[in-house]
C-alpha cells in the first residue's frame, strides 16, 4: 500500500479545514462540505483499495488506517484534514478518517454514508465513521473491522455516490431502508437531496443543455405547476428553481462538461460542470420528466412561430451572445461568469455540497 503515499498529491494551500471551538453542527456541514474536494485527491490512489466485493474493499480501507495511520484526536481546535494531507502527516482524527474513506468509496461508486453517533443519553454526536449500505461498518479508530462500538445515538447522512460516468449507483430510499434508517420520506427527501439539488440549480443557472431555455417556455405557456410539483417532490424549494430558471432562461445554452465555474467549490475554488453532473445525477433522473416534457414546451413555441426557438438554436451551435452579455462558454470574457475557464483533465467531485443544508 506504500503506493497510496507515492500516487497522492502533494499537500497544497487550502487543505484542511479549522473549525476552532466550532459548533457540532457546523463541523458536522464542514465535513459535508469538504467531500467534493476529497473525491477529487482520492481519484488516483482509489483503485489501490479494490476488492472483490464492496464488503472486501471496506476491509482493505480498514486495514490500511489501522496499519498506516496514526489516531489522534483533535482537542480545542477542530482540524479536517483533505486526504493529500491527512497521508502526508499520516496522522489524524476520525472526522479525517471518515473524509478520507468516503472520497475512496465514491471514487469506487460504493454507497455510504457518514454515520455520527454518541455514546450517552445527550444526542450530540461525538464520534464519527463510514456505513455502507450494507450495513458493513469501517471505522479505522476501532480494533475490529466491521464493528462498532455500542451507541445510544446514530444519525445516517448518505453521500451522493457517482461513477466516473455520473450515473447514480443506488436509490437513496432504498439505501436508507437497507441500513434500518427511521428518517420519514419527506425529511430524507430533504436532507439526502439537498446536494444534488443544490448541483441541479446551479446547472440551471448556468443554462446546462439549455434547460433553463425550455422550462421558461413552459412557464411561459402555463406550466408552471408542473415544475413546481415536480420539484417539491424532491423535496426542493420551487421558488429557487423558478429563479433559477429566470436566471438561466438569460444565458446561451451550454454544453461544453469541461468549463469551470469559480465559487463553487468548499473553499471557493473552480468546479467543473461534469463534477456537477456527477452531484446532480440522482436529482437529475428524478426530474427527468419534466426536463423531457421541456423540450417539447419549447418545441411548441418554435412551431407557434415567436422566434423563442431561434435563439436556442443559435446558442446550441456556440453562436451569438446572452441577452446578458455572458461571454462564450469555453472563452474567458466580462460576464456573470467572467472566470469560466476549460481545463478536459478535471473532474472536482460533487459541487452542490458546497452549501449543504443540514435539516433534522
Amino acid at each position: 500500500m506504500q503506493a497510496v503515499f507515492t500516487d497522492i498529491s502533494k499537500p497544497q494551500n487550502k487543505t484542511f479545514i479549522n473549525a476552532m471551538a466550532g459548533t457540532n453542527k457546523s463541523i458536522i456541514k464542514a465535513l459535508h462540505r469538504a467531500q467534493p474536494k476529497a473525491v477529487e485527491q482520492c481519484t488516483k490512489i482509489a483503485h489501490h483499495f479494490k476488492g472483490s466485493t464492496p464488503a472486501a474493499t471496506a476491509k482493505n480501507i480498514w486495514q490500511f488506517l489501522k496499519t498506516e495511520i496514526q489516531y489522534d484526536p483533535d482537542t480545542h481546535t477542530q482540524k479536517i484534514k483533505m486526504p493529500s494531507v491527512f497521508l502526508n502527516d499520516r496522522v489524524g482524527d476520525c472526522k479525517s478518517y471518515s473524509l478520507f474513506t468516503s472520497g475512496v468509496l465514491t471514487c469506487l461508486g460504493i454507497p455510504h454514508a457518514f454515520k455520527y453517533v454518541s455514546y450517552t443519553s445527550d444526542p450530540t454526536p461525538t464520534h464519527v465513521y463510514i456505513q455502507l449500505e450494507d450495513g458493513t461498518i469501517i471505522d479505522g479508530v476501532y480494533k475490529s473491522f466491521n464493528a462498532e462500538k455500542p451507541y445510544t445515538n446514530a444519525k445516517l447522512y448518505k453521500m451522493q455516490v457517482h461513477t466516473l460516468t455520473g450515473h447514480p449507483v443506488n436509490g437513496l430510499k432504498d439505501f436508507f431502508k437497507n441500513v434500518g434508517d427511521k428518517i420519514k420520506d419527506a425529511n430524507l427527501k430533504k436532507v439526502v437531496n439537498a446536494p444534488g439539488r443544490g448541483a441541479f440549480l446551479i446547472l440551471v443557472k448556468i443554462n446546462w443543455l439549455g434547460w433553463a431555455t425550455n422550462m421558461a417556455a413552459g412557464i411561459k405557456t402555463g406550466k408552471t405547476n408542473i415544475i413546481r410539483s415536480k420539484w417539491t417532490s424532491l423535496g426542493g424549494n420551487s421558488n429557487k428553481l423558478i429563479a433559477a430558471i429566470n436566471e438561466g432562461s438569460k444565458k446561451r445554452a451550454l454544453f461544453n462538461r469541461n468549463v469551470r465555474i469559480n465559487g463553487i467549490g468548499v473553499n471557493g475554488e473552480p468546479v467543473s460542470v461534469a463534477a456537477m453532473l456527477a452531484a446532480a445525477a440522482g436529482v437529475v433522473a428524478g426530474f427527468k420528466p419534466v426536463l423531457d416534457a421541456a423540450k417539447r414546451w419549447l418545441q411548441d413555441i418554435q412551431q407557434d412561430g415567436d422566434g423563442s426557438g431561434d435563439i436556442y438554436r443559435d446558442f446550441s451551435q456556440g453562436g451569438g451572445q446572452s441577452s446578458d452579455n455572458t461571454p462564450s462558454p469555453t472563452q474567458p470574457g466580462q460576464g456573470t461568469f467572467s472566470n469560466i475557464t476549460s481545463n478536459p483533465a478535471l473532474l472536482i467531485g460533487a459541487a452542490a455540497a458546497a452549501y449543504f443544508i443540514f435539516k433534522k
